[in-house]
């Protein structure tokens, strides 16, 4: 039906791409079609359709909500540099306080995408200060934490990460829950892999400094999710990492080779193929 609607909105020719009103029929057509298409978790239809709705009908008093669900839909297809296009128009539009602050939370969640961690955190901090009462806080919060660890800024991000544990109410969603404590591991292995020594030190201080790094990773392990792969990725990504730098270091022959070893029995309570945590 709503192929058979399109065709007959070109046979009048009323699908232009240039801006302006030019049927209702049309903008209640694609309105929709974006919407179902979004639900639908049909993302690349659901982007054309609200794209051209807000190309031909700015005026629409839906153009609002597309604009947010168009914010929605780039954030779910991972695509960062029109979410951020989007949001920026957005914000020169007449909002409440709390459109204001959902429109600022995708545009942070854009730059986080773009690895413009600064400017993620900056635009974050904006949402959480000035908006306080928004419904965007928690997604907020996650993105300026995220920007934090990112940034290496880890003893800003402990602090933040304590103090949304501590304001977690007790019947919090689930979802959130875990997103934390993703975010905790990830905390954690940055604390782990800013440790770090030369090759000139003395064997005796590369010793101490591998055995306290293998010790900082092995904490890590009975804090791993089972259902989460992505938190087990980042922990065997950054031990990989570690054991490569094991292996280029200046230790002699046999001290390396232990070392090796040591680590061996670290990862072999980790599936880090699978990214499952092998059970006890």
């Amino acid at each position: 039906l709503g192929f058979i609607l399109f065709i007959s909105l070109a046979s009048h020719g009323e699908t232009s791409t240039s801006p302006g009103p030019r049927s209702t029929k049309e903008a209640d057509f694609l309105f929709q079609e974006g919407k179902t298409a979004l639900e639908k978790k049909e993302y690349k239809q659901a982007a054309r359709s609200l794209e051209h709705f807000r190309d031909r009908y700015p005026t629409d008093e839906r153009f609002l909500d597309a604009s947010l669900q168009l914010m929605q839909t780039y954030e779910l297809l991972n695509q960062y540099d029109p979410l951020v296009r989007i949001a920026k128009s957005t914000l020169h539009l007449q909002l409440s306080n709390g459109q204001i602050a959902e429109a600022k939370t995708y545009l942070a969640e854009g730059y986080l995408g773009l690895k413009k961690y600064a400017e993620a955190s900056m635009t974050a901090d904006e949402v959480i200060t000035s908006y306080p009462d928004s419904h965007s806080i928690p997604e907020a919060k996650l993105v300026k934490l995220d920007g934090l660890i990112a940034q290496k800024k880890l003893s800003l991000a402990k602090s933040l990460h304590q103090q949304m544990e501590k304001d977690l109410s007790p019947t919090g969603g689930s979802n959130f829950k875990d997103q934390l404590s993703l975010r905790d591991v990830r905390i954690q292995v940055s604390f782990c892999e800013e440790q770090s020594t030369s090759k000139e030190a003395s064997e005796d201080l590369q010793l101490r400094y591998y055995h306290d790094k293998r010790l900082c990773f092995a904490e890590i392990v009975p804090h791993l999710q089972a259902s989460s792969k992505t938190q087990v990725h980042d922990w065997c990504a950054a031990f990989d990492h570690f054991a490569t730098e094991v292996k280029n270091g200046g230790l002699e022959k046999f001290a390396r080779e232990k070392v090796m070893k040591d680590l061996s029995e670290v990862k072999e309570k980790v599936k880090c193929n699978g990214h499952i945590p092998a059970q006890n």
